[in-house]
């Protein structure tokens, strides 16, 4: 982006500038650091802003006079606020993907750096999902949503957790993460890792490198998942490649049949089972990715869910 200042000289001498910018260094002066004005004449002064970081950015531009009174005019000097608002990023792509309810389905994104150095990358992965209730819309972090128990299933999750936590020296952090797992729908999109239990949070790349990643997208609503993957150098910068997954129907649970004559009526009885066993073979999978859970641990943690509401 290029905003440009107008300056005028309404003297018979030229006037001088030393110019430097205070602050963000995202902000650069394509003529210079220095600018003259000619005798009852005006120039248009370029300021370029190109940031690198999802960031707003604030500065100072300054124009010093240097004016001698002889050759040169005595001027005001001058001083400008620069503000910058990043409103949005521009994806480098988009990674789609589509899949039942439950269901896991994978995709290999490749990733290149686009930066003229080497870089270190931090990954990190926000979504947002279609509305399950009213307190359930809106944008969430790796293991927001909706809440899908009671006051007291709630109590016990969080119980759960401590346990499982405790039993295998895991920090406080990681407690509060298998807690909201338990009690909320975990998250749709998934950086998949060669160990699942070794999250893969960080990506090394050499100048105009490229490496292949596996996204997975594994929904627990209906509906258009929406999310990014953002990759951020400290130093050097960042980019996001944009996500979009379709949850459809999940696989049907049963096959109910009816044969019955022209002109008759057939009623049947069907039992409805409080416990989703394919949604919680999916929420074990989140578990897993969040540390070193053993099968007997998940096996009591999912025991809060299948107990019927009050």
């Amino acid at each position: 982006v290029t905003k440009t200042i107008e300056l005028s000289n309404p003297a018979r001498r030229p006037i001088a500038y030393a110019v430097r910018v205070e602050g963000s260094s995202v902000f650069d002066l394509p003529l210079g650091k220095s600018v003259r004005v000619e005798p009852k004449s005006s120039l248009s002064f370029p300021v370029t802003f190109s940031s690198r970081f999802a960031a707003d950015a604030h500065a100072r531009l300054l124009f010093l006079s240097r004016g001698d009174g002889v050759h040169v005019a005595h001027a005001t000097s001058l001083t400008f606020v620069l503000s910058a608002r990043i409103t949005s990023k521009k994806p480098h792509a988009t990674v789609s993907m589509e899949t039942a309810l439950y269901q896991a389905v994978e995709k290999e994104v490749v990733v290149t750096n686009p930066f003229d150095e080497p870089c270190k990358f931090e990954i990190s992965i926000t979504e947002q999902r279609p509305p399950l209730d009213k307190e359930g819309a809106g944008a969430d972090g790796a293991l927001g949503g909706a809440s899908v128990l009671t006051a007291s299933g709630k109590s016990d999750a969080k119980q759960v957790a401590n346990q499982i936590a405790q039993g295998h020296k895991q920090p406080p952090e990681r407690v509060k993460e298998l807690e909201r797992a338990l009690t909320h729908l975990p998250a749709a999109f998934h950086l998949v890792s060669v160990d699942p239990r070794r999250p893969e949070t960080t990506l090394t790349l050499a100048k105009g490198a490229s490496h292949t990643i596996r996204m997975q997208f594994l929904p627990f609503q209906l509906g258009e998942h929406k999310g990014e993957i953002s990759f951020v150098d400290e130093t050097r910068g960042e980019f996001v490649y944009a996500l979009t997954g379709q949850g459809t129907l999940p696989e049907p649970v049963e096959t109910i049949n009816f044969r019955t004559d022209a002109g008759s009526n057939l009623s049947q009885e069907v039992t409805l089972a409080f416990a989703n066993e394919a949604m919680e073979k999916a929420r074990s999978d989140a578990l897993r990715r969040l540390g070193k859970v053993r099968d007997k641990d998940l096996e009591r943690a999912r025991a809060p869910l299948r107990r019927p509401p009050e």
